[in-house]
């Protein structure tokens, strides 16, 4: 690069996925207000690269002191100015810890990044926009992996516009200059556009996903029975939390950073699937809890996208009609409006938009950007409580699984045709099959199947759907079931597909089977098969070995 090309200082894009809104300012500030100084990791896209060219012409002017640098949070549509210091990479461009962890927020300590921006005089209040309109982009082909998009390539010279054209272009830095003497900056020479990769659904009126969501990676990870939980109840969640005073305990997401790096698994998750129970006793609090816990994972894979890669149900303890929901024989004192209200609010913060009636969702990715995968996540805990009587049974409902089938296109197709389709998951927290050795007989007992476990199967095999996951009981479980619509149908067109219980991903260990670790998995996708590996994680952060591990055909699948 020429000294009139080089970039002189960056824009860094943020949101505030891993923190709640405000608090990576705060905390960042905190630390550099104590310190005089913080580090700010590079949550890189899969698609940009370390640009060390680039990177060096920053660190020549910041040796001279002469950088400032400013923070873009996309989401707020806010700046922030720094000072940047230094800016440090590897020279195998691959991501590597912090340079000094007590000087890093600790919600991210342990994570790995491919550059680290060493921070000054970190203002924690806005900055007017004037300064960036002062500016110009300069294109930097080296931070693309392959060919620099033209979209891009196309901006070098053209002036910096507000927080809104910048965020339109879903990217993590920008690089930019002063305009040399006597130039003029160029306006675009037509709107910026947003990302090819497709970015989430359009319409905010369905929580079913109408188009594929493309990925590089083939990798998903699944969670189950969660249960955050707060004031009394603390220790039914088997792990710290990041506000505990107790910071060598590793909390959830950290023992999963661990191990899924030890297994070379990490960098490869594409989305996230929680099969209900997120809770204890459906607090706003403990939502609170599980919603900060869902951004980090997130952010610890690397991708910022977050609303489009999470599928998840609500599991019984996630619907509050007792003020006793871990006790199933208490008795019901709320309706069902009062009963899924905190629920409702977790989902309407997590995805900016509020739930369908039944509580359900789909997603949708290409991953790979092969292998089309759809995920259907039902509602077992839908049923007409009535004070006094019961709570906990599971129930799906003929209306919800109509609903679910229209809205995830899945047309009722003959069984046994062979045309080509996507491989299809359904997430719902109850068992469609008992996974416990004995149950003990007694008056008015309880059962972990839902009360139209048979209705399910045959929807299932209707919709040729290829794997479901539950959790509920805390028992890890797997069986391949082989079987028509109804009895007459013939034999030669029963349909396959898999049954797979992860057990519980968080909660103590008095509420799991004796010997029976809190278990994660990872689904990887493969044209003809996706093999489930289960991987223990240790509240005291032992390393465990790998659980179990299981090869689940996908029949007649693209």
């Amino acid at each position: 690069m020429s000294d009139g090309s080089e970039p002189q200082t960056l824009v860094l894009r943020f949101r505030d996925l891993a923190t709640e809104p405000g608090e990576t300012i705060e905390r960042h500030h905190a630390i550099c207000s104590s310190h005089g100084r913080v580090w700010w990791g590079w949550w890189h896209k899969a698609r940009e690269h370390v640009p060390a060219p680039a990177f060096e012409a920053i660190n020549r002017r910041a040796s001279q002191g002469k950088v400032s640098v400013y923070l873009l949070n996309a989401h707020e549509k806010s700046v922030y100015r720094a000072t940047l210091a230094e800016v440090r990479w590897n020279e195998e461009t691959s991501s590597f810890p912090t340079p000094e962890a007590n000087l890093t927020p600790e919600y991210y300590r342990g994570r790995r990044c491919k550059a680290w921006f060493l921070l000054t005089d970190l203002q924690p209040q806005p900055v007017p926009f004037d300064p960036l309109a002062a500016l110009v982009q300069v294109s930097v082909p080296d931070f693309f992996r392959g060919e620099e998009p033209p979209e891009f390539a196309s901006l070098n010279g053209t002036a910096l516009h507000g927080p809104d054209a910048l965020d339109e272009q879903n990217r993590t830095i920008w690089f930019v200059r002063t305009p040399v003497p006597g130039e003029s900056p160029r306006e675009p020479d037509a709107p910026i556009p947003r990302s090819r990769a497709y970015s989430g659904p359009h319409d905010d009126d369905s929580s079913f996903q109408s188009q594929y969501f493309p990925t590089e990676g083939r990798r998903l990870l699944w969670l189950s029975d969660l249960h955050f939980a707060e004031g009394p109840h603390r220790d039914r969640h088997g792990f710290a939390y990041q506000k505990d005073e107790t910071p060598y305990e590793p909390n959830l997401h950290q023992q999963l950073e661990w191990v899924l790096s030890e297994h070379e698994a990490l960098v490869d998750i594409e989305g996230l699937i929680i099969s209900g129970d997120i809770t204890w006793k459906a607090h706003a609090s403990e939502f609170s809890a599980a919603r900060t816990f869902i951004r980090e994972l997130i952010a610890k894979t690397g991708k910022t996208d977050q609303p489009e890669r999470v599928a998840l149900c609500p599991g019984n303890h996630d619907l509050r009609f007792s003020d006793k929901p871990w006790e199933k024989g208490h008795p019901i004192v709320a309706s069902s409006a009062a009963a899924r209200h905190e629920y409702e609010t977790f989902y309407r913060r997590l995805f900016s938009k509020p739930p369908n009636q039944f509580l359900s969702m789909g997603r949708r990715f290409l991953l790979g950007g092969a292998i089309p995968v759809e995920i259907v996540c039902l509602n077992s805990s839908l049923l007409q409580q009535d004070a006094g009587v019961f709570q906990g049974h599971g129930f799906i409902g003929q209306p919800q699984l109509r609903h679910a089938a229209a809205e995830a296109g899945w047309r009722a197709r003959g069984v046994g045709a062979d045309e080509p389709r996507a491989v299809r998951i359904v997430v719902v927290h109850h068992h469609l099959l008992p996974v416990i050795d004995q149950l003990r007989p007694e008056r008015q007992g309880h059962y972990s199947t839902p009360l139209d476990a048979e209705a399910l199967s045959r929807w299932l095999v209707k919709h040729r759907v290829d794997l479901v996951l539950h959790g509920h009981m805390h028992q890890p479980f797997c069986v391949e079931v082989h079987r028509g619509e109804s009895l007459t149908t013939p034999r030669d067109q029963w349909h396959t597909f898999t049954v797979c219980g992860l057990g519980s991903s968080g909660v103590a260990a008095d509420h799991r089977p004796p010997s029976t670790p809190n278990l994660v998995a990872t689904l990887q996708f493969n044209s003809r098969s996706v093999t489930i590996e289960m991987f223990a994680v240790s509240s005291d952060g032992t390393q465990l070995p790998k659980h179990a591990e299981f090869e689940v055909p996908i029949h007649r699948a693209i």
